[in-house]
């Protein structure tokens, strides 16, 4: 279904869920197509994405979640308005170099792929916000990732084949926060780490470690309450919420809040339930203690 999206004649085409093998013959003859800006084909079974994907220079936003590619064409690398391009839940192995060249780009969704890698190009893309890369198999992260200053979020959450972390993770700004639960790093690294991290003068980005490392103290400090906030609301896949009550409260409560926020987001790596919790429940707990 073709749309118009607002007064800017931004077009979308719905193309979801309707059991498509390969792109409709419109993306190689129609040059309508070209004045895309919203495309989403996600929930398909498409195998591959013609160099055709290549022509649609005015796309903001390209959905390709839940099919079946296995590689992505060096000409998505044309797309210069890109701002979005998810492509969760399919079986890429690799994404190409010329991702670099998609300089608008603010979120990038690759999580539940099979990607051992990443480019260290992706540390050109300068604009970009989110980089979700959970759940694949990864073995290592470039070093340049540290470039991407104005990177909010990174998930390498659930990647069992991933050792080490570069010392340009550190290189992240304090906005950024890092979910490195569920990988295969070593304790010894993983010490590493949170020494780093503990240091009186850390300047690096808020990691989430894996349960068991207890965040109780943050560079050698008690963990503020705003920062537990925070990490309550990354484990709810949510953006943080302010509690302003949690301000007036005496050390002592202040303490006990501390220690339920710690406990509630680690627990919630082992209890999925945990991640359904809406802000009511949050706030009725809050004001139980």
């Amino acid at each position: 279904m073709l749309y118009h999206l607002n007064k800017y004649q931004e077009t979308a085409l719905a193309l979801d869920d309707w059991g498509l093998k390969s792109l409709p013959d419109i993306f190689g003859k129609q040059p309508l197509i070209s004045r895309l800006t919203h495309l989403n084909i996600s929930s398909n079974q498409l195998t591959s994405i013609l160099k055709e994907i290549g022509r649609l220079q005015n796309l903001k936003q390209l959905y390709l979640y839940h099919n079946q590619l296995t590689s992505i064409p060096k000409k998505i690398g044309r797309l210069q308005h890109l701002e979005i391009l998810i492509l969760s839940s399919n079986q890429l192995t690799s994404i190409p170099k010329r991702i670099n060249q998609l300089q608008n780009l603010k979120k990038l969704y690759l999580y539940n792929n099979q990607l051992t890698s990443i480019p260290k190009e992706i540390g050109q893309l300068q604009h970009l916000e989110v980089l979700d890369l959970s759940s694949n198999q990864l073995t290592s992260i470039p070093q340049k990732i540290g470039q991407l200053q104005q990177l909010r979020i990174l998930k390498l959450w659930n990647n069992p084949t991933l050792q080490r972390l570069p010392d340009g993770l550190l290189c992240l700004t304090r906005s950024c926060t890092v979910d490195i639960r569920m990988t295969g790093l070593s304790e010894p690294a993983l010490s590493d780490l949170q020494a780093a991290y503990n240091a009186e003068h850390y300047r690096g980005p808020n990691i989430f470690f894996p349960m068991g490392r207890m965040q109780q103290y943050h560079h050698g400090q008690p963990q503020p309450l705003p920062l537990l906030i925070k990490n309550l609301f990354f484990v709810l896949k949510e953006e943080p919420k302010s509690f302003f009550e949690l301000y007036q409260l005496d050390e002592k409560q202040r303490n006990s809040v501390r220690d339920w926020l710690s406990r509630l987001s680690y627990t919630a790596d082992y209890q999925p339930e945990l991640r359904v919790l809406d802000n009511r429940q949050c706030i009725l707990k809050l004001t139980q203690i």
